[in-house]
This record gives C-alpha cells, structure tokens and sequence, in this order.
C-alpha cells in the first residue's frame, strides 16, 4: 500500500510539472456589474468670513477715550464686515470678535474678556450691527490710559446662519480650536 501511495505521489508531481507552456490570449470581457447604489450626500463645508488681523493703535485707544465713563471704543467696518455682517446673520448666525496683542501673537482673547491692571478690573465687549462692529474697553475706574493702551490687534469671524449650526460643538472661546476647525491662517 506504501509503495501505491508513493508511486501515485510521484505520478501526480510529474502530471503537474509536465503542465508547462506558454500563456493563452485574453478572453473577451464579460458584461458589466449592477451599479452600486448612490452614497449619502457630502457636508456642502463651512462658509464663514473672516478679517484679517487689524491693528488699532495706542493713540486711536488714547483719543477715543471716554473720561467720564472710563472707557475706549474703536469701530470695525469694511471687508467682510461691511458685506457679510447683515441682520440676517446677526439673527441666526455666529460673529466673533478676538484679540491679541502684536508682541505676543501666540495668546489670543476671545472678546468679551475681563482682566486687572493695576487693582482696575478691565472689560473688552464688543456691539455688532449690519455692517459694522464696535469694540469697547472699558474700565472699573479712571487710569491713565497711555499706561495701559499700546497696539492692540483684533479680527472678527462672521458665520451665516446656514453654517452656524453645524459648528455648535466649537469652542469659540479657544482660538486655537477655531483655527483648526476653520482652517484659518494668521
């Protein structure tokens, strides 16, 4: 019985060794496949607008102070402010202001922010309208506001009411993450 199973082996190795030979032509193609079905529709993307970074300067700070509120105001207009900030947007959609200081790009505020200086608790807000955002500094006492005010830099991200809602788990708080998410360049 071995010697079976060792001649039917050798047999069958030869049998398969011997199957040598140069390939054949291609066949021709068979018919097309059932089409897949149609996949779900894509996020249309986010459509926000943005400023760039505008810088106000100490002295536009210093002469727009007011004395007997204690506060400072500089407005922004023009650009994406001007076209996109409508009251359609105001009514339904996002406008964000931020901060930063030129020397220390790397810390930004998101505006409303409080902070101290000097023992005075310091307030930046800001109003928006069609067309145009104001921006206040204010502070809980009189200073000397040429001690405070230096350059300051601000920029205004306006998303219509279309876009605002699939942007709800943003924190609008953290520019970095707004950054990211809008893929915004400084």
């Amino acid at each position: 019985m071995k010697k079976l199973f060792v001649l039917a082996s050798v047999s069958l190795f030869s049998l398969l060794m011997g199957c040598a030979g140069s390939e054949g032509p291609i066949g021709p193609q068979g018919p097309a496949g059932a089409t897949g079905a149609t996949g779900a529709k894509g996020d249309p993307g986010v459509s926000f607008y943005t400023t760039n970074w505008v810088t106000v300067t100490k002295k536009t700070f210093t002469d727009n102070y007011n004395k007997t509120d204690f506060y400072s105001s500089i407005g922004l207009t023009g650009g994406a402010i001007q076209t996109y900030l409508t009251q359609k947007t105001l009514d339904g959609g996002i406008v964000m202001v931020y901060n930063r200081l030129p020397a220390n790009k790397a810390f930004v505020n998101a505006i409303p922010f409080d902070t101290y200086f000097n023992g005075t608790h310091v307030t930046y807000s800001f109003a928006a309208e069609p067309g145009k955002i104001s921006c206040y500094v204010a502070f809980s006492k009189s200073i000397d506001i040429t001690t405070y005010f230096g350059d300051e830099e601000f920029r205004a991200i306006i998303i219509p009411p279309t876009t605002g809602a699939r942007l709800a788990n943003v924190n609008w708080n953290d520019y970095n993450e707004v950054k990211r998410v809008l893929k915004l360049e400084d």
